[in-house]
């Protein structure tokens, strides 16, 4: 059965009560010939943009796109990649969290093309300074704050201009309403207990129709999903963070840190000492 397509109004309905932006890093980084990020997944949507120089994008088990001199490129969360400088340049690039819905990312309801050029490619260029530059100033300046989350809302307004929808999320429509308190509720409480009788109590639901609604809605169970949820938070915190193993586990809802890094290492490819001297966020 070919799923049906959902509508623009609907995707609308379902995210505008909720949109949580947030900007992790970036900036204007002088990118030598040859220079790689080396095959990584990241928990942020990645923008770059290409200044003088030419970089080839590959995804793992999909198609390899090139990028040069006035491109722009986004990587969608989650997406195994690599990035390999053909011609050396300046990137200009960001890494933000852009969710909607209760805590989905918002490419989970759209698909923006993975290269962008003129008008558009310029514009991600232009925030992506911006975003830096106020981020630096946020700290101090209450009109800088301000600045940078009108820039992460510009940001999405581009990438979703003229973007696909994507028809899988027909069913997330259907529920919308009855799972949006069920995934701020697990945004919240990432570190807490999280079973299936919680969320279904939650979405007042029996857990028998709560697995159902969720499993039909989301295309995974509760509890999967909660553990990616939980996997996504600790590739942030790694990144970021300078906190022990142990305590990244911890504050992702692992007391056993065996059990986090065999389940971190099963989802990413690595263990978390491992990712977190692997993946860096020296440009895009």
């Amino acid at each position: 059965m070919v799923a049906e397509s959902p509508s623009l109004n609907g995707v609308i309905k379902l995210i505008e009560g909720h949109m949580a932006f947030s900007y992790s890093d970036g900036g204007a980084t002088p990118v030598p010939v040859g220079h790689s990020t080396g095959w990584r997944t990241m928990p942020w949507l990645l923008t770059t943009y290409m200044g003088g120089g030419r970089a080839r994008l590959e995804l793992d088990g999909a198609k390899t796109v090139e990028y040069g001199d006035g491109d722009a490129c986004c990587v969608p969360p989650g997406m195994r990649h690599r990035i390999s400088v053909i011609e050396g340049g300046v990137s200009w690039w960001s890494h933000v969290s852009l969710r909607v819905g209760g805590g989905l990312d918002l490419t989970e309801f759209i698909e923006p093309p993975l290269v962008l050029r003129g008008e558009r490619a310029e514009r991600i260029r232009s925030m992506n300074g911006a975003m830096a530059d106020a981020r630096r100033d946020s700290g101090v300046r209450m009109d800088a704050l301000f600045r940078l989350n009108g820039l992460l809302f510009e940001l999405a307004s581009v990438l979703a201009a003229g973007a696909a929808i994507r028809p899988e999320r027909a069913a997330l429509l259907e529920a919308g309403g009855r799972l949006r308190p069920v995934l701020q509720h697990i945004e919240a409480h990432l570190a807490e207990d999280l079973t299936r009788e919680r969320l279904a109590d939650v979405a007042s639901l029996s857990p028998s129709r709560f697995y159902a609604v969720f499993q039909r809605a989301l295309g995974v169970g509760s509890n999967l999903y909660v553990q990616r949820r939980r996997m996504e938070r600790a590739q942030q915190l790694l990144i970021t963070t300078a906190l022990p193993v142990g305590e990244v586990g911890r504050a992702c809802g692992y007391d056993d840190q065996f059990l986090f890094s065999r389940t971190f290492k099963k989802l990413h490819g690595a263990s978390p000492a491992q990712y977190r001297r692997q993946v860096t966020a020296e440009y895009g």
